[in-house]
């Protein structure tokens, strides 16, 4: 008879969802990923939550260095497909930044992005972008649509959280530890150390509670999260175990994403924890799926 690790270990891995909020516009993309190198895009209303379900991409979406514009109308996205020496000496390479209509990928405007750190972009108004590019990299066009600000400078997707709402309450003071010569591992000889988190916070419209999310580099140098939620009118904090994204919507009720499903209060103003599941994005798979023509022109 099969054991119960053995059969959980059998279990179906859980997709794995990332969202972006329009900061004007009741709306926001989610970024479905799974199985590997497969992401769809969703356009979720969130007054009604009805939800739009776009085109698939091989490759990777990097969530964290892309953006929704204000109205949620444009979605600006850093890709990258898997590296083959075809793709590296191609006018777009491996790796670029793309606008598009959600809930499609097809891309209005292209800006290849070459190396480490190119790539990604931030929405400073509903008709005015900044990318994180050399400027002088960068092809002298120009566009009817909106303005275009580059710079190699990071703090610009800083900008984009503190636009929707997040504060930072404490700088990260990460470190590196040298250790024995009979250290092993991927990084033999060195750890990461954090001597203090970064802290960021949100409160929600009506201020009664905050959500908190720290920031901790773990010995490898990859990165973990604690969220937990503060009452602040009893000081009480409960921490919000295995989500993959959180936040407040327009509507000031806590949504998020857990293993491949997505969650939203009961009510806007009543306890934020008493979640019902809006959708389960577990069984969608990829198809072909082609923009309609408002979703390639402008």
């Amino acid at each position: 008879m099969e054991s119960k690790n053995a059969a959980s270990n059998n279990a179906p891995v859980p997709c794995r969802l990332s969202v972006l909020l329009a900061c004007e516009a009741p709306v926001a993309a989610i970024l479905r990923r799974g199985p590997t190198q497969r992401v769809q895009l969703i356009l979720w209303h969130t007054d009604s939550d009805t939800f739009e379900e776009g085109q698939w991409f091989y490759g990777r979406i990097y969530e964290q260095y892309s953006d929704l514009s204000p109205d949620g109308k444009l979605f600006l996205y850093l890709a990258r497909k898997p590296e083959t020496p075809e793709r590296c000496s191609s006018p777009t390479t491996y790796k670029w930044t793309a606008l598009s209509h959600p809930p499609y990928f097809t891309a209005l405007a292209l800006w290849p992005a070459g190396d480490t750190w190119d790539g990604g972009g931030v929405f400073l108004s509903a008709n005015s972008i900044w990318l994180c590019y050399n400027e002088r990299h960068l092809k002298k066009r120009t566009f009817n649509h909106f303005s275009l600000k580059a710079s190699l400078n990071a703090q610009g997707f800083r900008e984009r959280d503190l636009r929707n709402g997040w504060e930072i309450v404490q700088e990260g003071i990460f470190d590196r530890k040298r250790l024995s010569e009979s250290g092993t591992g991927r990084f033999l000889g060195i750890r990461a150390v954090t001597h203090q988190p970064t802290i960021w916070r949100k409160y929600r419209p009506d201020r009664r509670y905050c959500l908190v999310w720290e920031i901790y580099r773990e010995p490898d140098f990859s990165f973990v999260s604690l969220v937990y939620l503060v009452n602040e009118a009893t000081g009480q904090q409960e921490i919000v175990e295995e989500t993959t994204w959180i936040d407040w919507d327009q509507q000031g009720r806590l949504v998020l994403a857990r293993a491949g499903k997505l969650f939203a209060s009961q009510d806007a103003f009543g306890y934020p924890l008493s979640v019902h599941e809006l959708a389960d994005f577990n069984k969608n798979t990829p198809r072909p799926v082609i923009a309609p023509y408002q979703g390639i022109h402008w």
